[in-house]
């Protein structure tokens, strides 16, 4: 795809399954237009021998970005309520799969890690109800991979949100840590089934 500023600017979201002895993935191209914010889908489909899961984070993939929904319940909480706002910025869009797209930020290449740039919120309530995903870093720590988010409550330090379990390559199961509940006021309970995160694999020339 065509580089800008050292990021791709044509993007591939991959969704693997496993089937007997090949992946097979789903293929969403994205193009992202530089002028407007609408995203255009292809669907296409490939087959791709022998990706092991340990693929996810080899850098010669060419990682460009997440998707992560957050939590389905929670956007149905959010749409139902009469003020009820989701809005994505520096950088971060929102997708036709109610995904939120997190750019990679660029130049950062750290062992068992990943950092992506922008931010998603949900306001309700009066403003009462408040919260915010900004800059999600996939992170390994004594081989368990976490996102952590910055803390909305001390700007300075980072909130561990959920706990990945890489499945199948580029795709992730999420639940909810201990500190990821204080997030969501409490409403959802340590261990809770969020939504698997997607990693996004640039387009290859």
């Amino acid at each position: 795809g065509t580089m800008l500023g050292g990021c791709h600017k044509q993007l591939e979201l991959t969704q693997g399954r496993l089937s007997p002895g090949q992946w097979i993935h789903n293929v969403i191209l994205l193009h992202i237009k530089q002028h407007y914010p609408q995203l255009h889908f292809f669907i296409g489909c490939i087959t791709v021998n022998g990706v092991t899961g340990n693929k996810v984070f080899d850098r010669d993939r060419g990682v460009a970005g997440l998707a992560w929904g957050i939590h389905v319940p929670f956007r149905q909480y959010m749409q139902r309520i009469w003020d009820g706002q989701m809005a994505a910025g520096d950088g971060a869009a929102l997708l036709e799969s109610e995904e939120t797209y997190f750019p990679l930020e660029c130049d950062t290449a750290i062992s068992g890690e990943l950092r992506f740039t922008g931010f998603v919120e949900f306001i309700g309530h009066n403003g009462m109800l408040a919260v915010t995903v900004r800059d999600p870093w996939l992170q390994s720590i004594s081989g368990q991979w976490s996102l952590t988010i910055v803390d909305p409550f001390d700007s300075r330090t980072r909130m561990p949100l959920v706990e990945v379990d890489f499945q199948n390559a580029g795709i992730g199961e999420t639940r909810l840590t201990e500190t990821g509940t204080d997030l969501f006021m409490g409403n959802y309970n340590e261990g809770t089934v969020f939504d698997p995160v997607r990693i996004v694999l640039a387009e290859k020339d």
